[in-house]
């Protein structure tokens, strides 16, 4: 895929996402997808959600997590707002200015 076809792809995917769309976010995910999440479990005990079912599963956890924040507050960087959320760079999403 070209840079804007995979560009297309995930907006399209956190739109479904922002619009409570299950399964229009499930069409845009690989049979195979693996989802870490260091917000919700896995049944099997790890971070790691696997395949559609685990999709569903990491879906149906977040949404009992109830969406609430701990802390809202704006950084100068975003390694700074890694660290203090106790994590390291790199490991969530970097969305580019438009």
């Amino acid at each position: 895929m070209s840079p804007d076809e995979t560009a297309a792809v995930v907006h399209a995917g956190f739109a479904a996402i922002n619009a409570q769309d299950l399964q229009g976010w499930l069409e845009r995910l690989h049979p195979y997808i693996e989802i870490r999440s260091r917000v919700v479990h896995a049944a099997a005990g790890d971070d790691w959600f696997h395949g559609y079912t685990g999709a569903r599963e990491w879906w149906e956890a977040m949404a009992g997590a109830g969406r609430l924040f701990r802390i809202w507050a704006r950084y100068d960087s975003e390694h700074e707002a890694y660290a203090a959320a106790g994590m390291s760079p790199g490991a969530g999403v970097h969305v580019a200015d438009r």
